[in-house]
């Protein structure tokens, strides 16, 4: 049965994936004049990805966990990215590794890093209010 319901939804992923390219690229057109404030994502241009959400990185200065508070009291879900320094996640703390040099990015991605989702489903009315409540939280931070 899942695999039924399974096929019959490739019918429908080149317009899934069509639909999050666009979500995708709305946020990150329309939060580009809050770069002093947050870091945009960046990619391959060679790429063509099916986007899963859209990252947020925020400055040293900014307090995530305000921010994220403010998104989620406006009706805003985000989630914080899987893992950065995955040798600090639990399921990975006692693997045998090695280590060379250190994980500084992974460590700043682990601590300052959220996304927003790019569901298919989108209005352009939900995308801009989620565009206009994130300018609004990053003027009030």
């Amino acid at each position: 049965m899942q695999a039924a319901i399974g096929l019959a939804q490739f019918e429908k992923l080149s317009a899934f994936i069509a639909a999050r390219r666009k979500n995708f690229m709305f946020y990150y057109e329309n939060l580009k004049e809050l770069e002093d404030k947050i870091i945009l994502p960046k990619w391959e241009k060679k790429a063509n990805s099916s986007w899963f959400g859209f990252p947020i990185t925020v400055r040293e200065d900014i307090d995530i966990k305000k921010v994220i508070e403010k998104l989620e009291e406006a009706g805003i879900e985000t989630r914080k990215l899987f893992a950065g320094n995955i040798l600090k996640q639990p399921g990975f703390l006692d693997i045998p590794h090695r280590i060379v040099g250190n994980f500084k990015n992974t460590d700043e991605i682990m601590t300052r890093t959220f996304f927003i989702g790019v569901y298919p489903g989108l209005t352009e009315e939900m995308r801009g209010y989620v565009v206009q409540v994130i300018k609004k939280v990053f003027q009030e931070i």
